[in-house]
């Protein structure tokens, strides 16, 4: 869904527990796909069948069970004309995904239904040490809380042997709370209140 960069935004990134299907064209393009940049990748969510089936999960990550950020080149904050190798501190967060899923028949061999939900929780905290000059200064700390809302439901309805018809809707919300500063601490501190910072992002399909 993002052209530019190649990658799914939030919104659209649903749980790999949805799909079903991965379809990836790089060639031969049908009319149904006017305007391909090169590819074009379908993603089916998973339907329902004359079976039960359900599932309950929870996984979990943080920042001891990974790696710190790795270092990159970038412009230095004192002259823009000289590179500077610049190694980010770690922040302290928790990531949690649970979630469930369950699917099966309502009349057999004609109507099925798939139903999910599987939200994602992050919590950020970043430490920055300023040094002692400009209006802020010392180590302060910033904290940001993500939600990710991530719900599907499907129908699948054969009226016969050889035709089967399908709707599905997916609710994808995102809620931030609070923001965090530039991770690099020779960059100034921002003046205003990040805490209150944040929104609602509503999205469906």
């Amino acid at each position: 869904s993002d052209i530019r960069r190649g990658t799914l935004r939030s919104n659209n990134a649903i749980p790999f527990e949805f799909i079903g299907e991965v379809q990836v064209k790089s060639a031969g393009m049908d009319a149904d796909a006017p305007g391909a940049t090169g590819g074009v990748v379908n993603v089916v969510t998973r339907a329902g069948t004359n079976d039960f089936h359900g599932q309950l999960l929870m996984q979990m990550t943080n920042n001891v069970l990974n790696p710190r950020p790795r270092g990159f080149w970038k412009n230095s904050p004192a002259n823009a004309n000289l590179p500077d190798f610049f190694a980010q501190k770690e922040d302290e967060y928790t990531q949690l995904f649970p979630g469930g899923m369950i699917s099966g028949p309502m009349v057999r061999n004609r109507l099925y239904f798939t139903a999910g939900y599987m939200p994602q929780f992050e919590r950020r905290n970043r430490i920055m040490d300023y040094p002692g000059t400009g209006l802020v200064s010392g180590t302060r700390q910033y904290r940001q809380e993500v939600t990710n809302h991530f719900g599907l439901a499907r129908l699948d309805y054969s009226p016969t042997d050889k035709m089967q018809v399908n709707t599905s809707w997916i609710w994808s919300p995102v809620k931030v709370r609070g923001n965090l500063p530039n991770a690099d601490p020779r960059i100034a501190a921002p003046s205003n209140d990040l805490s209150v910072q944040g929104g609602f992002h509503f999205a469906q399909a």
